[in-house]
């Protein structure tokens, strides 16, 4: 203990401290500026690595939507198709249109979930709080959790996740292409 204070007693005698030299004020200025500048620049650096990894991440995460680019990012629309031009793709091909019928089924189930869930969400918060805006909200929520349910309900009923429902899709919106054309 003693040890330790005799050091602390003789660090802030003055006389033992070095003595600085006026020229060496700008000097150590100037290191601390390119010091700093350094410190910027790979900031810089590692927020554009940072950027990088997150476009790459969030690429790889929706990549899907590379599959409807053909029919999304193009010149002149689509035209629109009916429910006769769905049913001829499902009779035509045997792989993809059973997947397709599915994948439309499946929506009815969304519709159900979204509007069981809109209108109960929302009649228990106008019959709890009296609040239009609340209600409202409540409605909107109500409706994405109920989409959200019935359409896992119907991943499990019609056992969607056996499926490849998208690459169904894709080729039904090639197959309307390659006939629209």
């Amino acid at each position: 203990m003693d040890l330790r204070l005799g050091f602390h007693l003789q660090n802030l005698n003055s006389s033992t401290r070095p003595k600085l030299k006026k020229t060496t004020v700008p000097i150590t200025i100037h290191l601390c500026q390119r010091y700093f500048r350094s410190c910027y620049a790979s900031k810089l650096g590692v927020m554009a690595s940072f950027w990088d990894s997150y476009k790459e991440f969030w690429s790889e995460r929706f990549s899907f939507l590379s599959n409807y680019s053909n029919a999304i990012q193009r010149d002149r629309p689509l035209h629109p198709w009916t429910d006769s031009d769905v049913h001829q793709f499902i009779a035509l091909d045997p792989v993809h249109g059973p997947a397709l019928k599915s994948a439309r089924d499946a929506v009815q189930f969304g519709i159900t979930g979204s509007a069981l869930g809109a209108a109960f969400t929302a009649g228990y918060a106008w019959k709890y709080s009296r609040s239009l805006h609340g209600a409202a909200l409540s409605f909107l929520a109500g409706g994405v959790f109920g989409w959200t349910f019935g359409h896992e309900i119907a991943n499990h009923a019609l056992q969607l996740y056996r499926l490849d429902t998208l690459a169904a899709e894709a080729k039904f919106l090639e197959w309307w292409k390659n006939k629209s054309e």
